[in-house]
């Protein structure tokens, strides 16, 4: 018994996809961009003014202490890491 292909040569050689047109051009108006950019720069000064309202209420002496206790943490992070690259370039340049 013969098996039967389950693709035939015609499906092969004739690809499937839509004709596309190289010549199109969308058309775009200015103003349409212009409108976009404008109501971006009113959300992100909305949000800064928001912010704003938020966090100059809470600069207290507490906050102060957290961004230190916060800059602590965060340079005895990195101080292996630092230590690590050091290590690593004078391995490279010794070798």
């Amino acid at each position: 018994m013969k098996p039967t292909p389950q693709i035939s040569s015609n499906e092969v050689t004739q690809p499937r996809f839509p004709v596309t047109d190289y010549n199109y051009q969308s058309t775009l108006e200015a103003t349409q961009g212009v409108a976009e950019r404008e109501a971006e720069v009113r959300e992100s000064r909305a949000f800064w003014k928001m912010s704003a309202e938020i966090f100059g209420a809470k600069v207290t002496p507490e906050s102060l202490r957290e961004l230190v206790a916060f800059g602590a943490i965060a340079a005895v992070t990195a101080w292996p890491i630092l230590v690590a690259m050091h290590a690593i370039t004078r391995m490279v340049r010794n070798y």
